[in-house]
């Protein structure tokens, strides 16, 4: 077991083997392998294991080394409010760090082993590397996460942003309804209700303009 404690960097724990219960915000969740987490600066924190033995690999990481201007950010909120991801302003990194995500692809697994590789086996632009391997691990994490951080009545505004984003891909609506667990006619009826505009037309409109 783990005593609490805190620190002063981000952390990123990632379960491989085995099954420990995570202590953290007074919250406790059981955690199995293909799990994650992460722990903001100075909260406290702790692990109790049941059954076998737990592997877990921990990436640790201060703001900074993302980018020079991220010097004052403590939280993991601050890093994916920060210009390099400009997530949508009323996000919330849920209710409190620590919260497991599940890593459904085993995206996130891979990416903490090339990391891993670049410390063990370093070539040119070995930090370079990291530095865009996390960013990646970030970002995938924001995708994980975005249907329980980002209220309902937010999701026009998260489909606006991704369409001026990505208007040269093939968008559908049917798309953005799933990844926010809504059924395509009701986002429809409010995507034309918000915007004055369907969601095809707005499409269009954005193309013609870039």
């Amino acid at each position: 077991d783990v005593a609490p404690h805190t620190h002063d960097y981000i952390e990123l724990a990632y379960v491989t083997k085995g099954t420990l219960y995570h202590h953290a915000g007074g919250h406790t969740e059981k955690v199995m392998p293909g799990d994650y987490f992460i722990i903001d600066q100075s909260l406290s924190h702790a692990y109790s294991f049941c059954g076998q033995p737990a592997i877990v690999i921990n990436c640790i990481f201060q703001p900074v080394f993302l980018d020079p201007t991220l010097r004052h950010c403590r939280t993991f909120e601050d890093v994916l409010k920060s210009y390099l991801f400009s997530f949508h302003e009323r996000f919330q990194f849920r209710p409190y760090s620590g919260t497991v995500i599940r890593d459904e692809t085993g995206e996130i697994l891979r990416l903490l082993l090339k990391i891993e590789k670049e410390y063990t086996q370093p070539g040119p632009a070995t930090t370079e590397l990291r530095r865009a391997y996390l960013t990646e691990i970030n970002i995938y994490t924001i995708r994980q996460i975005l249907p329980d951080a980002l209220p309902e009545s937010d999701a026009v505004s998260y489909i606006q942003a991704a369409i001026r984003q990505r208007y040269m891909e093939p968008l559908r609506l049917e798309e953005f309804a799933e990844a926010l667990h809504m059924e395509p006619p009701s986002l429809s009826r409010k995507f034309a209700r918000t915007c004055g505009y369907g969601f095809k037309e707005y499409l269009q409109r954005c193309r013609i303009e870039q």
